[in-house]
């Protein structure tokens, strides 16, 4: 048994004072006149032996009581499982990840833990220190570290803010660890305040910590009420202005829903609304239609009102809805240009791109001056003035090129031309299959799906592979990007950055040498390598809360100033680098959820939207299992937050207190010493 108030037990020594006491009372002797002495002898032996134990009897009671009491101001502990004079470092581990912006009761779990740690915080005695831990998307010891200042500690709990992002619980584990291990306090205590969701946990720790102790601090319900978005896609993988688009949004019920009322806006506007009822599967999906009218960026959100959790009732996604692009369509023969037309303008009475269509006789300086994409597909060769215009409105114009090589490659138009001068690469041979085997073909059988052009094209990269009788073996410089690649894994589509322009070469034509044009691929794959061609975003960033911004843009003066702007909050600079008229944003991360522009001047270049991440969004509680794997190189415990926390870890620092016990005895003995004396 161990004693958190010591130097009381010095009031033991009072427990002889009712010995004293019985003591002296027996030396003064009480005269007594009787009027006979025969009353003397009818006082019976017995009796005088009764009234001697009941005086031995109360003497030891109220001797026991002053003990009671004394050892109740003691306060006696059944146990120790810490030095209770020594000095205690502790660091709180605040868990700032966006499920903790959960409404339990009226309150964010947020501010609920911020209230644990100020709790834990009053804990601390003379010479104690702590340090306070931010797990958010980068974990962050906030103010001094380790310190005794309650107030200086109190006042950056109140200070902290969600991050609303995904935290990292192992660093902030590590940073922990390398505080305490550097404090020279006996007493050395973690405390980690969180609501327990399964990417809450730190990766099995590296180093054994058996001289610390670990409490998690439980907060908030297991199950959640309230339904949230969880993902909202744009299925339409061409955008045109006057044609219908579509957005897929998937819900995620809350545990005691059954249906979920969805609302669509566009721009800030009501644009759709759906009311779906729970049939077996917890998520629910609903299709929302709209057609743009005028090129331009749009910002489009999905919406449920619960009130239970903000980040998850709202996802948001940016699309940019081109201009109509200028096209030159150029070709050797009529055929070489066929199956391009009729995917560049496949509803004449709506075009989705202004082109014309000409023959390589019949192409003109003008024609490639008026165009912002040019595409030679079978041409075979040029005029030196024409292929100068075109030189130049590539190099020095930022044009778009897109090559689809003639069969029989002129070397004056390409090796000693295009291939020298705007697409470096080397013509190494061709390749050419004979007969009708399956065997004598190649296929096009891998795609960059990361690439801008064919990002979001198939999810699950389920198409024909295109067939190949004929082809050309190139090798492309080092700064080409590969879109496409045959069996033999030399390049079937690359693209580069020449000058101020883009340009794009296919190793086959449009025509005879393959069922390119034929396969699903096909259609977006030109459509939108004209739109990236021409500078045109095809895919907005959308990201999640802290997340690095990664955005190249295109058609940028070098001596602009470039800013993002909230869609609620001023502008601010930000750091760039250019290369030629491209830019790429620097040291930018993205912040709370909402809508982003960035701009060059005046001028809107790019939107993107942020969110908080998926992993955060549908919750679930990790199970003792993996939380025990977790934690297996420390001792840990458990702490519910509806549990008085105080309490908990007073009883498992110093024992359980006896004090209250203690007390009861002694009033007890109180008792039975009143009732005793009453019949003396």
């Amino acid at each position: 048994m161990n004693f958190l108030n010591p130097i009381v037990l010095f009031g033991l020594v009072a427990a002889v004072l009712p010995l004293i006491i019985h003591i002296l009372s027996k030396r003064r002797a009480k005269e007594v006149a009787f009027p006979s002495i025969k009353l003397l002898k009818i006082m019976q032996t017995d009796r005088i032996r009764m009234l001697k134990l009941k005086q031995l009897i109360m003497l030891i009671l109220r001797t026991l009581i002053i003990i009671m009491v004394v050892l109740a101001f003691a306060r006696p502990t059944l146990r120790s499982v810490s030095k209770e004079n020594a000095r205690t470092s502790a660091v709180i581990i605040i868990d700032g990840s966006a499920s903790m912006m959960y409404i339990d009761n009226g309150e964010l779990l947020f501010d609920r833990a911020l209230r644990k740690g100020e709790e834990i915080i009053d804990l601390l005695r003379k010479n104690d220190t702590a340090s306070i831990i931010f797990s958010g998307k980068i974990p962050t010891v906030l103010g001094r570290g380790l310190t005794g200042d309650k107030k200086h500690l109190l006042n950056v709990l109140k200070s902290c803010e969600n991050s609303l992002a995904q935290g990292d619980p192992t660093r902030a584990f590590e940073m922990a660890l390398n505080i305490l291990d550097n404090s020279g306090a006996l007493n050395k205590e973690i405390f980690y305040l969180t609501d327990g969701a399964v990417n809450t946990l730190p990766d099995s720790l590296d180093k054994i910590a058996n001289n610390i102790r670990l409490y998690t601090v439980i907060i908030g319900p297991e199950e959640r009420d309230g339904s949230v978005i969880e993902d909202i896609s744009l299925v339409n993988k061409i955008l045109v202005p006057g044609h219908k688009i579509t957005f897929k949004v998937k819900g995620h019920l809350g545990t005691n829903e059954r249906e979920m009322d969805i609302e669509f806006f566009v721009n800030g506007e009501r644009k759709g609304r759906s009311k779906l009822n729970k049939r077996s599967a917890d998520y629910l999906e609903a299709d929302f239609s709209y057609t743009p009218e005028t090129p331009g960026w749009y910002s489009v959100y999905a919406k449920v009102n619960e009130g239970y959790f903000e980040p998850g009732e709202k996802r948001r996604k940016t699309i940019q809805v081109p201009r109509k692009v200028k096209i030159l369509l150029a070709g050797g023969l009529p055929g070489d240009i066929y199956f391009i037309e009729r995917v560049l303008n496949p509803d004449p009475d709506n075009p989705m791109f202004s082109i014309k269509n000409v023959l390589q006789t019949d192409i003109t300086r003008s024609d490639i001056t008026m165009a912002d994409v040019i595409i030679l597909s079978g041409v075979t060769s040029l005029p030196v003035p024409v292929y100068r215009s075109l030189l130049s409105a590539v190099m020095e114009n930022g044009k778009g090129l897109m090559i689809f090589p003639a069969k029989d490659i002129n070397s004056a138009l390409y090796n000693d031309g295009i291939f020298r001068d705007i697409i470096p690469l080397k013509v190494e041979k061709r390749v050419t299959f004979e007969g009708q085997n399956t065997e004598n073909y190649s296929l096009i059988n891998w795609f960059d799906f990361t690439h801008p052009i064919l990002s979001g094209v198939s999810q699950e990269g389920n198409f024909q592979r295109p067939e190949v009788k004929s082809y050309l073996k190139m090798i492309p410089s080092v700064n080409t990007s590969i879109l496409a690649r045959f069996s033999d894994n030399s390049m079937a589509a690359g693209e580069i950055a020449c000058g101020k322009g883009r340009a794009m070469v296919f190793a086959v034509n449009a025509f005879q040498d393959s069922d390119l044009p034929l396969t699903g691929i096909f259609v977006p794959f030109v459509i939108r390598s004209v739109q990236y061609l021409s500078s045109i975003i095809i895919n907005s960033g959308s990201y999640d809360a802290g997340e690095v911004i990664n955005e190249n843009i295109g058609d940028v003066p070098q001596d602009s100033q470039v800013t993002v702007k909230p869609e609620d909050r001023p502008a601010q600079l930000v750091d760039v680098e250019f290369t030629g008229r491209s830019l790429k944003i620097k040291d930018l991360t993205a912040g709370a959820p909402g809508f982003y522009s960035i701009y060059a001047g005046d001028k809107e270049k790019m939107r993107y939207s942020v969110n908080a991440p998926v992993s955060e969004i549908v919750f679930k509680r990790y199970g003792p299992i993996v939380a025990t794997e977790a934690y297996n190189k420390i001792s840990w415990k458990e702490i519910d937050s509806s549990s008085d926390l105080v309490e908990f870890v007073l009883n498992d620092r110093y024992g359980k207190e006896l004090s209250g016990l203690f007390v009861l005895c002694a009033i007890a003995l109180l008792c039975v010493e009143m009732v005793i004396a009453r019949k003396v």
